[in-house]
């Protein structure tokens, strides 16, 4: 019965309660457990029962009172004589009852003034004048409870809290409506942003802080850390890897975005994961490791079948809510790794656009990531003047932002419509200007095409825009080219008679030009007139082909004929190169008299088996062509032969074609000396040997066959020059870029190899230290047990039970922290974890990044399979120790390999089993 003071029932009651329950205690053996204030009359009636008076010492009022005297207003708490006085009063006031106390300080916090806390002190002081135990403590209670009423009851008059706060919304107030009002307050507004931005957006950031997913697990912890090890204990735990937070995000997604290449690899070997999962935003890890830059995480995921362009439920190619795919967010942030990595992706969609119709091209432009827009469109299929909803094109996002060097290349080099107009009628140059972008507005202005007096829809012209922002300079140069381009189209207009019949006679005539019936390229050639085509490699693992054909009619007086370039990819076929050279050159007229374009053929020389064996050695027969089989109706036969030798020796075609393939600097490498079998059998071919290719051909296909005779022949119809023949690189040629590569990166091995195997062998050395150390504990244990049993008066009785107990608890032990570290029984489990954990220890001291080195390992093994690919392909042996340059690196790489072998053997294993208990 607690508080029973605080009953109201009268004595008679009261005792009647207590007589029954002394009755029912003695009948049904029950106890009665009382709490209440010291009372004489209660203490009367339970005369016969155990009483224990339980009350606080001077001390620990006192500590509560320090404690609290904290809270009175500053001028209280920091009068030192003022908190002697109430430490002085209240305490003794108090005597121990901690209720008293408590109401007595609540008071003091009511109190206004100096003046009438002392007041309050005097009244306790006459409260402590009642001395004993009958009724006082009570008399005491009901008077420091009828001071707090009545305060309450006043309603804290004079309160100095409440009056403060009144005088600081005041102040506020004031300030508020007063700083608006002063001069300037305008313009400075203007020229500071985050003034509006706070104003309108601080609810944004309030409600931002509540957005903390959750459902956040350890695992999603360790992913978002790269914590490695501790994901391993979690993978070995059984745990789901694929678990998603509240916003929709797994492991996987939180590794990726923050570029933990180990973490993201340990997750994808665990083959338990989506690498497509889409989150609540519609987004993959795919697209946040793009977003950050993380190229190795990029490269992993793309090797482990994250897709570029998935269709989710919303039938959209990979994009989040914004229909932004990994392509966009890459070209946005200009990492050009990411974007070079993800062009390399058969699947990706070059042109895909946002909401807002805006593709990877326009984020880049607009964005000034000039690389990536020369690495965008330098690759197949990319609409440079594509336009988003509003009709903007990646020109008119580089005018606006004034990035002078992308609209330069956009305009100069790929030859985008420079006065494109959006829904606004607004064009680029109308963009530049509004900004006072001068240099970009000079550089469109320097094209023929632009309009500098171009109107919007509200009538507005470049100039008019740039006046209404006051930039001076911008109004002078529009107005210039504006008075300067009226009297260049009157002139034109006389010109274009003239034009028109030149356009049209170069149209019946395509290889002839004005003033003369002779093509100028037989006609005016120089001595220096490239005459013979190149194949080039470039580092984004495309080919540059090169052909010296005429692709425009404008300029009949040149003396060089013009290169043609094209890019393209060796799993392209012949007909694609088809068509780039059908729509650079210029029509033929057929039989009908109808224009069509050229048609265009492939021929490289056809090798036969015996051909290119050692010399001495005889076809078998069964490789000689069946008598039945006839003649490929495709093979031509030249009038004349001509013996070319291919290979071997240093012949002046084999120098002319090493001159075609051209230095480092245009894709070309020195000859590598350590190539072991790369110089392949001298080869006599004639010209009858070529053959025409298919055009559904890979143009990878029919480029290796060609590397044989280091060139090929392209046919145009109606070209003067007749064939055209292109050299073809060579395997150095082809990996040039790919041996640098690995070459820069073996160097960085070596140097982590020679640290990372001084450390092992530190590490191995404590190893066994320990272990040594261990044998050397047993023995000394055992010595001591034999001297204290056999030379001592405990003898075996008293050491038999205490050695059983040693044993049994060392056994214990070693088996839990086996069980904890969730290990094999075994030595060489206990040593290979002692080793580990000192080669941590070392590696951290040293500095080695086991990540650094963990990437680089598997950037140099992809390096190493795409060179020996290519080497497949050209049947030649490559010296891969010569690039890898040190026997620790290429040690490294084998035991990666194999490392990685034994995984990918034991994954199949498993899923082997599985099928077959499946089928049980």
């Amino acid at each position: 019965m607690d508080s029973s003071d605080e009953s109201e029932m009268p004595n008679q009651g009261w005792s009647m309660a207590v007589r029954e329950f002394s009755s029912l205690r003695e009948e049904a053996r029950l106890s009665l457990f009382v709490t209440c204030t010291f009372s004489q009359r209660l203490t009367t009636q339970l005369n016969d029962s155990l009483v224990l008076e339980i009350r606080a010492t001077q001390d620990d009022v006192q500590k509560y009172l320090d404690e609290k005297i904290m809270k009175l207003p500053s001028d209280v708490s920091c009068a030192i004589a003022l908190r002697e006085d109430i430490m002085n009063y209240i305490v003794p006031a108090a005597n121990g009852v901690f209720l008293l106390a408590r109401l007595y300080f609540h008071y003091l916090t009511e109190t206004p003034t100096l003046e009438a806390i002392r007041l309050a002190l005097n009244n306790f002081k006459r409260d402590q004048q009642l001395s004993g135990y009958d009724g006082n403590e009570s008399q005491k209670l009901q008077s420091a409870y009828y001071l707090i009423m009545q305060r309450i009851e006043c309603k804290n008059q004079g309160d100095r809290t409440t009056l403060s706060a009144i005088e600081a919304f005041g102040i506020l107030k004031i300030v508020i409506l007063t700083y608006p009002r002063y001069e300037g307050f305008e313009s400075r507004l203007g020229s500071n942003a985050p003034y509006d931005y706070a104003a309108r957006n601080w609810g944004e950031h309030a409600r931002y802080s509540q957005k903390v997913p959750r459902d956040f697990t350890a695992i999603h912890v360790a992913a978002y850390f790269g914590l490695k090890e501790m994901m391993i204990s979690l993978i070995a735990d059984g745990n789901d890897l694929d678990l998603k937070d509240t916003h929709g995000r797994t492991p996987l997604s939180y590794a990726a975005e923050n570029g933990h290449e180990s973490t993201v690899l340990l997750l994808l070997e665990s083959g338990h994961i989506d690498a497509n999962s889409v989150d609540a935003n519609n987004r993959t890890p795919l697209s946040w490791a793009v977003e950050y830059g993380h190229r190795q995480a990029v490269r992993s995921l793309l090797s482990n079948g994250a897709k570029v362009d998935i269709q989710d439920i919303m039938e959209n190619p990979d994009k989040d809510i914004y229909g932004q795919t990994a392509l966009s967010h890459a070209a946005a942030m200009g990492y050009e790794p990411v974007v070079q990595l993800i062009l390399s992706h058969p699947d990706v969609d070059l042109d895909s656009e946002d909401i807002n119709g805006r593709t990877p091209l326009s984020h880049a432009a607009a964005n000034r990531n000039f690389c990536v827009v020369q690495l965008l469109l330098g690759a197949d299929g990319v609409n440079p003047d594509s336009k988003d909803i509003n009709d903007i094109t990646p020109l008119s996002h580089a005018a606006a932002n004034g990035y002078k060097e992308v609209v330069q290349f956009l305009v100069n080099t790929v030859r985008v419509h420079p006065d494109s107009k959006d829904v606004n009628g607004i064009t680029p140059l109308s963009r530049a200007a509004v900004n006072g972008h001068i240099s970009v507005v000079r550089t469109l202005l320097d094209v023929d095409d632009v309009d500098p007096e171009s109107k919007g829809i509200h009538g507005q012209t470049p100039c008019m825009r740039a006046a209404a922002k006051g930039h001076t300079t911008v109004m002078q140069s529009l107005q210039q080219a504006a008075e300067s381009r009226r009297v260049v189209n009157v002139s034109r207009l006389y010109l274009d008679q003239a034009v028109e019949y030149v356009k049209q006679r170069q149209r019946d005539s395509p290889w002839q030009r004005e003033g003369s019936q002779t093509p100028p390229v037989r006609r005016l050639r120089s001595a220096s007139a490239m005459t013979k085509g190149k194949l080039l490699t470039t580092p984004s693992r495309l080919l540059k082909l090169i052909l010296p054909v005429t692709t425009s009619d404008y300029n009949g007086d040149r003396k060089d004929v013009e290169p043609l370039a094209l890019l393209l990819h060796p799993q392209q076929p012949l007909s694609y190169l088809e068509r780039l050279i059908q729509a650079e050159v210029p029509p033929v007229q057929g039989d009908d008299g109808q224009l069509r374009p050229p048609q265009v053929s492939f021929f490289a020389v056809e090798i036969q088996d015996e051909h290119i064996k050692p010399k001495g050695e005889e076809s078998h027969p069964s490789e000689k062509m069946d008598p039945g089989e006839e003649e490929s109706p495709e093979t031509l036969k030249e009038p004349e032969k001509e013996d070319i030798m291919i290979a071997g020796q240093k012949s002046a075609a084999q120098q002319s074609a090493s001159n075609l393939r051209g230095g480092p600097g245009e894709g070309g490498v020195e000859m590598y000396g350590d190539m072991g079998g790369a110089e392949p059998q001298t080869v006599t071919v004639s010209k009858d040997s070529f053959v025409r290719w298919s055009s559904s051909t890979e143009i990878g296909d029919f480029i290796r066959d060609a590397a044989r005779v280091k060139e090929f022949q392209v046919d145009i119809q109606g070209s003067p020059m007749g064939r055209i023949s292109v050299g073809v690189p060579s395997f150095n040629d082809r990996t040039y870029y790919l041996r640098m590569r690995l070459r820069k990166i073996s160097k960085k091995l070596k140097q982590l190899a020679i640290i990372k195997q001084e450390c092992d062998t530190l590490a191995h050395r404590g190893g066994q230290r320990v272990a040594l150390g261990g044998l050397g504990v047993m023995v000394t244990w055992w010595f001591v047990v034999y001297k204290l049993t056999f030379e001592t008066d405990y003898g075996w009785d008293t050491m038999e039970p205490i050695t059983y107990l040693v044993s049994l608890s060392t056994l214990m032990g070693g088996y839990t922290w086996f069980l904890y570290h969730n290990r094999e029984i075994s030595y060489r489990s206990a040593l290979d974890f002692t080793i580990n954990r000192r080669q941590q220890q070392l590696y951290q001291a040293k500095g080695i990044d086991l990540q650094l080195w963990e990437s680089l390992i598997e950037e140099a093994n992809a390096l190493r399979r795409e060179t020996k690919t290519v080497a497949e392909e050209y049947d030649v042996d490559w010296n891969e120790k010569a690039d890898e340059q040190d026997e620790r690196v290429t040690e490294a790489l084998k035991h990666q390999r194999k490392h990685k072998e034994r995984k990918d053997r034991g994954r199949k294993k498993e899923g082997e089993e599985k099928d077959t208990h499946g089928d049980h």
